[in-house]
């Protein structure tokens, strides 16, 4: 679709930047890492040549975003970058959700993600099975998919494991 949000990294979206100057936007992002458990402070410079850097800031030192971040601060930055790049997108998608993220991690953000986008479709792929929960979703929309392709609703895969 037209609409889609495409995604290929060639860095830090300069738009992005110019949008997390603002201190209630870069504290917005800071919340969102918090909300993963990870603590950090954040800053975005204008430099001499007028393009933006995002800094981690560590005991009064800034230490380039990009060069210094976690795996999954990095993975997270991406998926917040997406976010607020589509606006209010009817669809989230998420393969993978648990890459460069511990479990009790991913949980917290699925939450995020489903109080945030609460009118959103939000569909997360995962190989763990350790982040299907009751807490997280209802287990009529828990599905798995079967090594010939076919889906099946974990409510009814008992029956699949039984009747083999």
């Amino acid at each position: 679709s037209d609409n889609a949000v495409k995604y290929q990294y060639n860095g830090l979206s300069d738009n992005v930047l110019i949008y997390l100057e603002t201190s209630d936007n870069l504290n917005k992002l800071q919340d969102f890492f918090h909300t993963a458990g990870i603590e950090c402070k954040l800053k975005v410079m204008k430099l001499p040549d007028g393009r933006r850097e995002l800094y981690l800031v560590q005991d009064n030192r800034l230490l380039p975003f990009i060069q210094y971040a976690s795996n999954g601060m990095t993975t997270l930055f991406h998926l917040y970058q997406l976010l607020i790049s589509a606006g209010q997108p009817s669809l989230i998608y998420v393969d993978d959700i648990d890459d460069f993220l511990d479990n009790d991690a991913a949980q917290r953000v699925i939450q995020w993600l489903k109080s945030e986008f609460n009118n959103a479709q939000l569909i997360f792929t995962s190989r763990h099975t350790s982040l299907i929960s009751d807490q997280s979703f209802r287990p009529e929309s828990i599905f798995i998919l079967s090594n010939s392709c076919t889906l099946t609703a974990l409510s009814n895969a008992a029956d699949i494991v039984f009747n083999k």
